[in-house]
Parts: structure tokens; sequence; C-alpha cells
């Protein structure tokens, strides 16, 4: 489903739109489904699995440092966050990828240049999809390390700052993704999703105003590495929640929850209570029927038949099962925009999916 962007201009010289905000990703040379012919997509091209190093390798090929002649094209999302090692044995000449405090996975054989070659994992199901020049590799034994993060702000937008105005008692919308195995042979197996949030730890509350349904404030013993402003806040002492219009050091400033926002109840928060940082959404599945969704009635009245809630972590996500060949479903995305919300930049609540 299109998302909605503010249009500040329009060059009829160059046909050039000038958006209020940054599109999510920048559309690639090649896409097919433009706005102008009617398209409602962000592009054409494949899905984004990890970030190698800070690059997206399906956008730009990730070329290998020490390992010469080897590019990275794809990195399995079930490889998962943290530090990968792309090795090379002159003698036997293989490639091996191991993942930290792991052993190397089956060696591929690259005596031979390869094209969308898959080099596995140990667990025989993570993987780099590489591309190798043989006369180019080195001369001896070496490694190559990357750091493999989520890609963040590719799928989702920023939200605006006059999404609603001061009196306006806020704005809820909703969104559906859906997911579908273009594969003509392998089932996607066990897949999960989730969204992703904000950075911050987990953290206690120090001191509070009464903070029931009216606006109010309260500081924690630690905010490192918080947003500084828009972000939401879930109370897991009092399983509530609270939108954060500002951050002052460790002193937080909530908007007034009235009976509650994002499904929960508001009550009082006290000292002591386990705070952390939210998603920006809330999501939930649904199984097409007859292989179709009804067509969304704009965006903000509600799909009807699914229960929506916060899944922002792998160990909390929304498990699917196997997706066969052609089948899809659908991921529904709820976003909560307060009164008078203001936005922030590079919100991370893209929906990441994993499956072997």
């Amino acid at each position: 489903q299109a998302c909605f962007f503010h249009i500040d201009q329009f060059d009829d010289v160059t046909d050039t739109l000038t958006l209020s905000r940054d599109l999510p990703a920048v559309p690639q040379a090649g896409d097919t489904f433009r706005p102008i012919i009617g398209g409602n997509f962000r592009s054409a091209q494949e899905c984004f699995g990890l970030a190698v190093g800070g690059q997206i390798p399906e956008l730009e090929a990730v070329a290998c440092t020490n390992v010469t002649g080897v590019t990275v094209t794809k990195a399995s999302g079930l490889l998962g966050e943290g530090n990968i090692y792309v090795s090379y044995d002159v003698t036997l000449d293989e490639l091996y990828l191991r993942r930290d405090g792991e052993q190397n996975g089956v060696g591929l054989d690259v005596s031979a240049d390869l094209t969308d070659a898959i080099v596995f994992a140990q667990d025989a199901q993570a993987y780099f999809r590489i591309n190798v020049i043989a006369a180019s590799l080195p001369v001896g034994n070496t490694s190559d390390i990357f750091t493999l993060t989520c890609p963040e702000a590719v799928f989702t937008p920023d939200f605006e700052g006059y999404e609603t105005a001061e009196g306006t008692g806020g704005k809820i919308r909703y969104r559906l993704e859906v997911l579908r195995n273009e594969d003509t042979v392998d089932t996607m197996v066990d897949l999960q999703v989730y969204s992703g949030k904000p950075t911050g730890g987990p953290t206690t509350i120090t001191s509070s105003q009464s903070l029931t349904t009216d606006a109010g404030q309260f500081s924690v013993a630690d905010a490192t590495d918080w947003p500084a402003r828009s972000f939401w806040v879930k109370n897991t002492t009092r399983t509530d929640c609270r939108y954060i219009n500002y951050r002052s050091g460790t002193t937080f400033y909530a908007a007034a929850a009235d009976s509650g926002l994002r499904g929960y109840t508001a009550v009082n928060w006290e000292q002591s209570d386990n705070v952390q940082v939210m998603s920006d959404v809330d999501i939930a599945v649904e199984v097409p029927t007859a292989g179709q969704f009804a067509d969304p009635d704009g965006e903000i009245t509600p799909p009807v038949g699914v229960s929506f809630a916060e899944h922002a972590s792998v160990n909390d996500s929304i498990y699917i099962g196997d997706l066969a060949t052609g089948e899809m479903i659908g991921v529904w995305r709820r976003e909560t925009i307060v009164d008078n919300h203001r936005a922030r930049k590079l919100i991370r609540c893209d929906t990441i999916c994993l499956w072997s």
C-alpha cells in the first residue's frame, strides 16, 4: 500500500517533484513502478537483506578488501546483526563464511569465476551471495571481517510534522505490506516478522509527577542513546505506554494519554517502574482470502478482523510459519500519531522478516 508524501513543488520543465521529506529509499535505476504510471510501489528491485559494513549490497556490491576478487551481492537476514568473517584457503581454493562463536560453514569452490554463488555459514541456511573473479584471488590465506546490520529507513517513511495540528485529537493510520514467496521451487521456512525500534537500553523511573491521563513528566536512571524527541516509551511494570514530546537529559516530557494509547489503559506511573524504548508502530498479520486482500478503505480506516500489538524484537516476533511458493501473507502496520505530533528523522520501524 502506498504512503502519502506532501509535495513542495513541481518543475514542469524537468518533470521533477520536490517532496517535503526524503523518500525512505532513493528509487533505483531500472525501476518500472513509477508514480506517473500509477505504480504505488517504492521499487521493483529485489528486497534487501542485511547491510554489510554499512552498505546495502543489493544496491551496490560490497568488495572484500583482503579476499580480493570477491564481492558480496546479498547478506541473508538469517545471519543476524553482528560480525561475519569471509576467509580464503589458497591450498583448497575454497571460500568460507563464519559468524562470531561458530565454525566455518562448508567451503565453496572458487577455482573458477562465479556469479550469484552462495556460501553458507555453519547452519547451512544463512548465507552470503557473492561474485568471484578467480584470477584476482589472493596468493595466500587471508580473511575479511564485516559488521552486519539491519538497513534503516529503507521502506518506512519519516512521519511528517504536519500529520496533525494541535487540538485535532491526533490520527491513527494503517498500511498493508504484502509478503509473497516469488520463488518457484523453495518454501520460505519458519517465516517470522517484527518491527524495528529506536536505540536505547531499558531503565527505571527515578522520579515522576502524577502521570495518569494528563500530560506529565518523569525522570529515568539512564537515557543513553535514547531519541531526543517524538518517541514512545513502554512501562513494562504497569503494561502501559506514553508518547514523549521531548527529552531533556534524563527527564521525559509526555503527551496526554487520555484514556489510553495503542490499546493500553492509562494508569499512573511511579518511581522504580521499569521502562524501555517502544517501537513507533504496532503490527498484525492477515491471511488473504482466495489469494486477495480487501482494498484498504483509506489510510485511517482500521482493517477488519486483525489484532494489533507491538512486536519489536526477534524474541517477540509474529511467527507465521512456512510460506509455500506463490503464497502470500499481509502485514498490517498501525501508526499512532498523537495530537500536535512532531516528526523526527530516521524512524527505525521497518518491517523485519526472517526465514530460512
